[in-house]
């Protein structure tokens, strides 16, 4: 019965890790930056991420002696995912449009308005 019910787990797990998976990114490197993303990257990194974290529940659920090295190797395709995950934000970060403000409309202040009122 329990052999039965992993792949339904491990597809419940997939859905909640894509979803925690583009909440953290949007959150840790802010949404717009995420908005500006083609859909390529966000898609690759997204699912990537997704598909190793249920990995890496799958190789903490299996026994047996090579448990251990497949733990370590979704360790670090997590890792890896989750730098290029941060360099690519970082490069949308320097390479966002700019806002089309070509003059600032200037501040009076307070003081200065009603002592020019006199």
């Amino acid at each position: 019965m329990r052999q039965r019910l992993l792949p339904v787990l491990y597809a419940l797990e997939f859905l909640i890790a894509l979803i925690a998976a583009y909440t953290v990114w949007g959150e840790v490197g802010g949404q717009n930056h995420l908005d500006y993303m083609a859909w390529y990257w966000k898609a690759g990194i997204g699912f990537g991420t997704a598909v190793a974290l249920v990995r890496l529940t799958a190789a903490v659920a299996e026994p047996g002696p090579s448990a251990r090295w497949r733990i370590a190797m979704w360790l670090l395709v997590m890792a890896g995912l989750v730098i290029c995950a941060g360099l690519v934000t970082f490069y949308y970060h320097l390479n966002e449009p700019q806002d089309d403000e070509e003059d600032s409309p200037t501040v009076t202040p307070a003081a200065a308005s009603h002592l020019a009122r006199g």
